[in-house]
């Protein structure tokens, strides 16, 4: 199923996966750090927005997308790459097209990628 993608959307694929396995470290870290490479951070935005758009049929894909938002954003450079996925997950939220806890944490995932001091737990 990855066959056709490149490393990020691979890695952004894998760390979010539909299976009850915890998300592999190697991909969530791999994600945050490509969102500090500044050559990487537009193919970085990309990924995760399509990935959250895909977001809310699935509520373990929702968790997992979720908790890699989470790490980007406090891990990566949260401001060059997650305007598109947060502008995703907002609409989401408006349209309630997400699974109820999901629902209830995505507000705390907007707001926090929104926050101008998100870098200080950095």
């Amino acid at each position: 199923q990855t066959a056709a993608m490149d490393e990020i959307s691979t890695a952004v694929f894998k760390a979010t996966t539909d299976d009850l396995f915890e998300p592999k470290e190697k991909h969530v870290v791999a994600v945050a750090r490509w969102s500090c490479e500044p050559e990487l951070q537009e193919q970085v935005a990309s990924a995760l927005a399509k990935r959250v758009s895909t977001c809310g049929a699935r509520p373990v894909t929702t968790a997992k997308t979720l908790f890699l938002l989470h790490r980007v954003a406090t891990t990566g450079e949260p401001e060059a790459v997650l305007g598109p996925s947060v502008a995703e997950l907002r609409s989401l939220v408006e349209r309630r097209s997400l699974p109820a806890a999901e629902l209830a944490y995505a507000p705390y995932i907007v707001g926090l990628c929104e926050w101008d001091d998100c870098n200080l737990f950095r």
